[in-house]
């Protein structure tokens, strides 16, 4: 072989990460997860917005209050249309309209919570087992699955560092690493908590898992688009509110094909 002759072989789709996390679990048996990063918050990214010229006039509160329009009347739970004034029971009984005061709409996922809690907790997923193939050395650690959610942390690199391990142990037919990484990686999305800021997170496992190289050598759903999948499954009603996912959906191919595979076992 070239190799041979050569004395070094180069895996293209190999990174640098993944690379040392694989030869530590060569060596150990286990590997490091990566520490994870500050999640920048949206208004970051916006450009902030020039300061008022030294000229312009910048009011002071008593002078908004001054000019402020006054609150309306609240009467026996009812808010006066506008024009018209509510005072009592009887005048609203002799025709005068108003409209009750309702509550402010709740935001589309916490919405979706309370009405169909059985279906977004997804309590079915952590039952999921995957048992490993090998015991762990545990030096370090930092080898430990994330035990605890931090919503200020991305949580894209440790994902893909397990799902890429995952395809590197089933390139080579390291059946205990595929164990490993499935194990760790099932860990971590059971303590996961879909928000509108993290749902890129998963979006991210998701494509690169549905990519060429997350196919694995079954060719099938299981391993670890299997696991991938029934997340996005069991959270469907979550991610159908978000534009990314939907626009995945639009791509179409296997994943579309596995997600309503999943899904219609969920629902029946």
């Amino acid at each position: 072989m070239s190799e041979a002759k050569a004395g070094c072989t180069v895996w293209k789709d190999v990174g640098k990460g993944t690379f040392e996390r694989f030869v530590q679990f060569a060596y150990t048996g286990d590997y490091s997860i990566p520490e994870m990063e500050e999640r920048r918050p949206n208004w970051e990214s916006v450009e902030s917005e020039p300061c008022p010229p030294s000229n312009e006039v910048t009011w002071s509160e008593p002078v908004q209050e001054a000019f402020a329009e006054p609150e309306p009347e609240i009467v026996d739970g009812w808010l006066p249309s506008p024009g018209k004034t509510i005072k009592s029971k009887k005048d609203k009984k002799k025709g005068s309209k108003g409209r009750a005061i309702e509550p402010a709409p709740l935001p589309t996922r916490e919405k979706y919570r309370e009405q169909y809690p059985s279906l977004t907790l997804a309590a079915d997923f952590h039952y999921l087992s995957y048992e490993l193939l090998a015991p762990r050395n545990k030096y370090d650690h930092t080898c430990d699955p994330i035990e605890v959610f931090n919503r200020n942390h991305s949580y894209s690199e440790p994902f893909l560092s397990h799902a890429s391990l995952w395809v590197l142990g089933d390139l080579w037919q390291v059946d205990s690493l595929k164990a490993l990484a499935l194990f760790k990686l099932h860990r971590t999305l059971c303590i996961f908590d879909l928000d509108d800021e993290n749902m890129g997170d998963v979006i991210a496992l998701t494509k690169y898992v549905y990519s060429d190289e997350g196919l694995g050598s079954d060719g099938g759903i299981g391993g670890l688009r299997g696991l991938v999948c029934q997340y996005m499954a069991f959270n469907a009603l979550l991610l159908s509110v978000d534009k990314e996912f939907m626009d995945l959906l639009g791509e179409g191919g296997q994943f579309v094909k596995d997600f309503f595979t999943f899904e219609l076992q969920r629902v029946h």
